[in-house]
């Protein structure tokens, strides 16, 4: 009797100290997600999906990166394989997220790494205190908190890298850049950068000092490159039905293009995509043989053949690719169908799901210009030089669609759906996000584009929010859980 009752609370107490594990485990990822909310590991695992085997070798094998990977090695043996304190960090910067790129963000990301990596399992006292003092306060952590946190725990590290991907897309002031950079820079020797940037003239001269490596795809590459594409070719497009009729033509293309690309995988992507409409093999010798030799040629290529689709698709892709490019942060599919479908809803009208638009029908029609993240859904245009393209090409447009964005915005926040109103609890509150993924943005957003545009196009549809108390309560604790979670 005496055994079975020990055994019982032998049991129970193992159960306590489960419970009590997950609960620690649990908090210490609510404070990890708190803390950054760039994944960086997703971009970087998605990334590495797309790269072609066998392309980049080069880079590898060059003289002046060797001497860097044989000087880690000498390092390595003489501590003989002793030690691995070691850690490798990285940023991936997009010109599509530069208003969200602030530092305090970046260095919440660098961090949120150095936590991960963390051999303890568990979260510092002093990201905890943090944590907990902010949250009580619904403020975020200021620059100066998370530098001296983040210069702590570098120090527990031999060497901390720090790699930095697309610099030139980190924001619109290089000199911003630079700072962030030189900041960083200045936390030790034992912290070790390496960038990867466009030519700048600014960024030349800062780094003046240091070892570059001039990269491009080579001949190679590309060829693998588009080897691989054609290959991924839907069997019953154009395209690869000309292939099946015409084998030599793929050698054809791929020579081609390789000889027009300038080193880009970017203009090689655009160019093989310029094939795919062609009705015929001799429609894709001639585009061949007169391809754009610039990326704005390209673009405008690429808007040109957007514009001898039909009206409707027309009409669809330049709204998806105006929205995409006015849009404060990146747009995923799902927000995007939502938004397309309150084109055509009336105000006495609920939103449901056979309203909702095919996500595939939206991104498809932009002809190749936009990309879609796989795992986040996430949409942008297929590279800022486009992106900066358009916002000159298709300026004239521009100012109508910031007016649309911001009326679809607010056409959205006083719809029947939350005629509930305020949400009693976090339960809800994550419902409400997951069913209606356009009410973060809406609700941070719709005064965004106030400055630009003419406030008289809008002024019914503010109207109709502020006379609408629910909406305004509603929209309100949006606004507050999104700016304590992602600050501007």
């Amino acid at each position: 009797m005496v055994q079975s009752s020990h055994r019982e609370l032998t049991e129970i107490g193992q159960k306590v100290s489960q419970t009590q594990l997950k609960d620690e485990e649990d908090l210490n990822e609510r404070i990890l997600l708190w803390l950054s909310p760039f994944p960086f590991r997703k971009q970087h695992d998605a990334i590495l999906e797309t790269v072609q085997a066998g392309t980049g070798g080069w880079f590898m094998k060059h003289e002046k990166l060797m001497h860097h990977i044989r000087s880690i090695v000498v390092d390595t043996l003489e501590h003989k394989l002793a030690s691995k304190n070691a850690l490798c960090t990285y940023i991936y910067c997009n010109y599509g997220r530069r208003n969200e790129q602030t530092p305090v963000a970046l260095l919440s990301s660098l961090l949120l790494q150095v936590l991960r990596h963390s051999k303890s399992g568990t979260v510092p006292s002093e990201i905890s205190s943090l944590y907990d003092s902010h949250k009580k306060l619904g403020t975020r952590p200021t620059w100066k908190e998370l530098f001296d946190i983040f210069t702590k725990m570098t120090f527990e590290y031999e060497t901390t890298y720090i790699v930095i991907d697309a610099l030139d897309e980190y924001s619109e002031s290089e000199n911003d850049a630079l700072w962030f950079l030189s900041t960083i820079s200045s936390i030790g020797s034992n912290v070790k950068i390496m960038c990867s940037s466009r030519f700048s003239t600014t960024f030349d001269a800062y780094f003046d000092s240091f070892e570059k490596v001039e990269i491009s795809a080579r001949d190679e590459d590309i060829e693998l490159f588009l080897d691989s594409e054609i290959s991924r070719l839907p069997t019953l497009s154009s395209l690869s039905k000309h292939l099946r009729a015409e084998p030599d033509l793929r050698r054809h293309i791929i020579v081609s293009i390789t000889g027009e690309c300038q080193g880009m995988f970017l203009l090689a992507k655009l160019h093989l995509e310029s094939l795919l409409p062609k009705i015929n093999r001799k429609a894709v010798r001639l585009a061949l043989a007169s391809l754009p030799g610039t990326l704005n040629d390209t673009y405008s290529d690429a808007l040109k053949r957007i514009r001898e689709q039909p009206a409707e698709m027309v009409e669809l892709a330049e709204l998806v690719l105006l929205w995409v490019i006015c849009a404060r942060q990146n747009l995923t599919v799902m927000q995007l169908q939502h938004m397309y479908a309150m084109l055509e809803l009336s105000e006495e009208m609920a939103l449901e799901d056979d309203d909702l638009p095919d996500g595939d029908v939206l991104t498809a029609a932009c002809g190749g210009l936009i990309t879609v993240d796989k795992e986040s859904q996430t949409i942008n245009v297929i590279h800022y030089t486009a992106q900066q393209y358009f916002e000159i090409s298709l300026a004239p447009k521009l100012m109508a669609a910031r007016v649309n964005l911001t009326k679809i915005s607010l056409a959205y926040l006083v719809l029947l759906n939350f005629s509930t109103g305020f949400c009693t609890s976090d339960t809800t509150m994550a419902q409400r996000l997951r069913e209606y993924p356009f009410i973060e943005y809406a609700a941070k957003h719709w005064g965004s584009e106030v400055n630009l545009i003419d406030a008289g196009e809008i002024l019914p549809d503010l109207e109709r929010l502020w006379s609408n108390p629910v909406a305004v309560e509603m929209t309100s604790q949006v606004w507050s859980l999104s700016s304590a979670r992602y600050p501007s």
